[in-house]
């Protein structure tokens, strides 16, 4: 079974129910109710203050909310104009995860300096993080 998924909370995004669905399941984690011809609307991971937050927790964990052999993240606001099939039979031979490039940069430090400008979250937590990449041996790109 293949299972396409999103989450949106904070008012961020709307759902987008023009799909070409193959015969995968669709699941919409949201923080409100929700009405779509394409997704089966689940309630939203809630524990966390942030919004932001609360809708990664899907992303990052899909094993403890889905069952399915494969799963397929989109952004709420994204159509999927080929079937799900395709992109399994495409990307998950041999594999276990797959990952797309970002389609602008390529290295974590350039990554972490625009999460910085764009203020997606607070100064320290992302130094932080970018210090643990250090000490791990991440080099810069």
């Amino acid at each position: 079974m293949i299972t396409v998924y999103t989450s949106i909370t904070g008012e961020k995004d709307k759902l987008v129910d023009r799909q070409v669905k193959g015969k995968a399941k669709w699941i919409a984690f949201t923080d409100r109710p929700m009405k779509s011809k394409t997704w089966e609307v689940r309630m939203a991971y809630d524990k966390f203050k942030s919004p932001r937050r609360n809708s990664r927790i899907h992303k990052i964990l899909a094993h403890q909310f889905l069952e399915t052999d494969y799963s397929i993240w989109i952004d709420g606001n994204v159509e999927l104009t080929i079937s799900p099939e395709a992109l399994v039979k495409k990307y998950m031979v041999n594999q276990d995860f797959v990952a797309f490039k970002h389609p602008i940069r390529n290295c974590l430090y350039d990554e972490a300096n625009v999460c910085l400008y764009l203020k997606l979250d607070n100064k320290e937590i992302i130094d932080n993080q970018v210090k643990k990449y250090k000490k791990w041996g991440f080099l810069k790109q």
